[in-house]
């Protein structure tokens, strides 16, 4: 929720809440207006003063029938009403009528006076019956009636004055209540519309990525749950090929903008796929369910490899991008597990990236033994090193000039307990992707440096180190730390990489370089002419050695481009001062033409195969010579050396 709508939010709740307490307030005073109308209605007051004239006339008539003999009046009549009027005049005076008309005092005076007019004939009652006294009482009484009378009248107009008076308030109280129950029942809707909208877009962000508007994966969970087994179903999960160098190329910015422009272009052509969500980073899924789902989902395949020939166009530049696709089905009236559908379609994915990319991968069931066998590997190579499960292999690097061993280039080999020896070509991308090759690298460092302290000073060693070393910030102290430890003088080590290293993090992997150069350690670039910056390298950081990537070796007898590239890169590394390695050389001929070329060192199976650590120096103390060159050996199918250990 932002700031402005939780402000927005606060405001009408507060506004509520306190019109809500004026209602109340409201609702208070128009029943105490209420109660004040139906007392004064009562003529409670009014009452009181016509009753006290009747009783001060009726004393009057008791007085003077005391007088008369044979009336009937005795003085205990006398007595009686003179009580009864005594009494009237004090509630009058002490009771509500006392209050009734505060603001005007002269109101109370005639009750005043009657009261003093009562207490003073109080005295006289016994000799009432005395002509004389009767009409002095009578004389101070009769007036009395008149201004009683009088009051009486007053107070009744009084009375409606009350009435009126608060019939007014009443119905000014029941206006403003009216308002507040108006403004309370508003602000109430636009709170309660407020609640549903604010949970209606909540509940959208849930279901909904936040830079693309499309379905999440919370979203694709939900439906993978309700899927029905009576249906087929199949489901592509995508993935931008390289993304991560797409993103650090552009900038976190316009990679999510990347990522907008990518979402538009496969919304495009979707199809009628039943959901398309974006599940994090770079990775999206289609879902497809009903009739015909497995062929829908191939077509959209298709249409998405096809979309993505063209670059994506974002604001002031265009960028190309490929994608990786793999897709899995569910067959009706069969077992649904959502989750192994899922990752069905992962390990299809993992396929087609390790195929080569830029490609649609369908899920089969060896796919699923891949990934078994693989997450095994993991599971073991995790403890290899403290298992001693890892050795190394030194394949020789032979001087041209006199077939001599000059150095040896140490290769990883895996013994698993189980299953026996593991390529590289296995292991090392398994090592890579879960970051074990650090660790399993600086073993390689360590031991590397203890078979070369056996040899003589002049044979050199040879470590690969992959562009995940290189993002270890203690390679070059894990280096430096291994040549003291076992006396190695840093001009024999020579660490070897490949422009794919360079190309993942240029800056920083130059950057190590330098700082091992300055050490006095010699670096290698591996496998040159194979990829599409190698002279732009060359001219950004001073290389000491060039490996020529057995490819062009091996078709130097037969495709004259092939021997005539390999003579322009020595004759480039002749005029840098470079020190040139031929790899893959197999045969006699093979020799031959490089040598010519103007190679330095050569490295293949014509020299010998990769050697354990006491075979090597058995070599080496014999003279340095490997076999006999001129013996011939067998191939292998697609004559191929073991595959490389990338350290």
């Amino acid at each position: 929720m932002t700031r402005r709508a939780r402000y927005l939010r606060l405001f009408l709740a507060l506004t509520t809440s306190v019109l809500a307490i004026l209602a109340v307030v409201a609702s208070i005073l128009a029943v105490r207006y209420q109660d004040e109308i139906a007392d004064a209605s009562r003529y409670n007051k009014t009452f009181d003063l016509a009753q006290a004239g009747a009783e001060l006339l009726r004393l009057e008539v008791a007085i003077a029938g005391a007088v008369i003999p044979g009336s009937g009046l005795d003085l205990s009549e006398v007595k009686l009403r003179h009580q009864i009027v005594l009494g009237r005049i004090k509630a009058s005076l002490e009771g509500e009528f006392s209050t009734y008309r505060s603001d005007e005092p002269d109101t109370l005076a005639p009750l005043r006076e009657l009261k003093t007019i009562i207490d003073e004939i109080g005295p006289l009652i016994d000799r009432v019956a005395e002509p004389e006294v009767a009409a002095r009482a009578i004389t101070l009484i009769h007036p009395m009636n008149t201004r009683l009378a009088r009051l009486s009248s007053m107070s009744h107009a009084v009375a409606g004055d009350v009435v009126a008076a608060k019939q007014t308030k009443l119905l000014g109280v029941f206006a403003y209540l009216c308002t507040v129950i108006l403004a309370l029942i508003g602000f109430g809707v636009a709170l309660v519309v407020f609640v549903y909208r604010q949970n209606a877009k909540a509940n959208h962000m849930a279901h909904h990525d936040a830079l693309t508007g499309i379905a999440n994966r919370f979203t694709l969970n939900e439906k993978l749950r309700s899927l029905k087994s009576t249906k087929a179903q199949a489901i592509i999960l995508l993935d931008v090929d390289n993304f991560k160098d797409i993103n650090d190329t552009l900038g976190h910015i316009e990679g999510d903008r990347f990522l907008v422009a990518l979402s538009r272009r496969l919304a495009g052509v979707l199809g009628d796929a039943d959901l398309f969500a974006r599940l994090g980073g770079d990775e999206f899924a289609i879902l497809f369910e009903g009739a015909l789902a497995g062929d829908r989902a191939r077509v959209c395949a298709d249409a998405i490899l096809l979309a993505f020939r063209d670059p994506l166009q974002m604001p002031g530049q265009s960028v190309r991008a490929s994608v990786s696709m793999g897709l899995a089905t569910h067959q009706p009236d069969t077992a649904l597990d959502p989750g192994v559908l899922l990752k069905n379609a992962d390990l299809a994915l993992y396929a087609a990236k390790a195929g080569g990319r830029g490609r649609t991968c369908v899920y089969e069931h060896e796919m699923h033994r891949t990934a078994l066998r693989r997450q095994r590997l993991v599971q073991r190579l995790a403890g290899a090193v403290a298992a001693d499960d890892l050795f190394l292999v030194f394949q020789p690097i032979v001087d041209l000039s006199d077939q001599r061993i000059d150095g040896f280039e140490a290769l990883l080999r895996w013994r698993h307990p189980e299953l026996g020896l593991i390529s590289p070509a296995e292991f090392i991308p398994i090592a890579e992707e879960s970051g074990l090759i650090v660790e399993i690298g600086r073993w390689v460092v360590d031991e590397a440096c203890k078979a070369a302290a056996g040899w003589p000073e002049a044979i050199t060693i040879s470590i690969n180190v992959s562009a995940r070393q290189f993002a270890d910030p203690s390679l070059s102290r894990c280096i430096e730390e291994a040549l003291a430890r076992h006396g190695i003088a840093p001009a024999r080590l020579t660490i070897e990489i490949t422009e794919s290293v360079l190309i993942e993090n240029d800056e920083a992997v130059l950057g190590v370089l330098a700082r091992l150069r300055a050490l006095g350690v010699a670096i290698s670039l591996d496998d040159f002419g194979t990829g599409y910056a190698s002279l732009g390298y060359l001219r950004r950081f001073s290389f000491d050695k060039l490996k020529i990537d057995q490819s062009f070796v091996r078709s130097s007898e037969t495709d004259s481009s092939s021997l005539a590239i390999v003579s322009a890169i020595c004759g480039l590394a002749r005029t840098l001062g470079l020190q040139i390695v031929a790899e893959g050389i197999e045969t006699v001929e093979h020799r031959d033409l490089v040598g010519a070329a103007g190679c330095h060192h050569g490295q293949g199976y014509l020299f010998d195969r990769p050697l354990s650590r006491d075979v090597a120096t058995s070599r080496v103390r014999l003279g340095g010579t490997p076999r006999d060159p001129s013996r011939k050996i067998e191939r292998h199918a697609g004559a191929s050396p073991i595959a490389r250990q990338v350290a």
